[in-house]
């Protein structure tokens, strides 16, 4: 396994070590007596994992087809649906997107919710992805791998936004950051067209 490949893993560990837990947890509480509140956090868990599973799939493996934008909005749409206080505007048209577009859109929106701490919006543009709150904060070594520039081994919280970046420049996109609190944008553009 390459070093970004574990450390994607320890993040994907990360992420589903929450929903588990709390749909275990769920479950013994259930033994005690049935109760609509202790349904309801089996329900929202394993919704958010389901969730989080098919937008991996896609962003670690986007293959060489395209997909329905349809398909990716509603990926996206059933992720940020199990998020508190996350509003999504989807602003691309029906037009198919290639697998590592695809994958770089779902990527980027993943990337850009993490700085969302307390909840806001998440703008999907064609060139862009956008998030706006007021508690947003974009992790240093995230910005860092998103701009491309650094060798170093990245954390397992960066290792998504490297990936992020291989995704896009396979479908031949670079990615720009306008980091200017309570907004971050995450560009992604051909690479002749890409703002530096």
């Amino acid at each position: 396994m390459t070093d970004l490949a574990s450390l994607v893993a320890r993040r994907l560990c990360h992420d589903f070590a929450g929903p588990i837990g709390a749909i275990a947890t769920a479950v013994e509480m259930l033994g005690e007596g049935d109760d609509a509140e202790i349904r309801d956090l089996i329900g929202d868990s394993a919704r958010g994992l389901a969730a989080s599973l098919r937008l991996y799939r896609v962003i670690l493996s986007p293959g060489d087809s395209q997909l329905a934008a349809h398909e990716v909005h509603a990926l996206l749409s059933a992720w940020v649906g199990t998020r508190d206080g996350l509003v999504l505007d989807w602003q691309l048209d029906d037009e198919p997107l290639t697998a590592p577009r695809a994958a770089t859109v779902l990527g980027l929106a993943m990337v850009a919710c993490d700085a969302l701490a307390r909840g806001g919006t998440l703008t999907v543009a064609p060139d862009h992805i956008e998030a706006e709150g007021p508690h947003l904060r974009l992790d240093a070594e995230v910005h860092t791998a998103l701009g491309g520039t650094s060798h170093a081994q990245p954390t397992p919280r960066a290792a998504l936004a490297r990936l992020v970046v291989e995704n896009a420049a396979r479908g031949g996109h670079t990615i720009d950051v306008t980091h200017d609190a309570p907004r971050l944008r995450l560009h992604h553009g051909h690479r002749s067209s890409a703002a530096r």
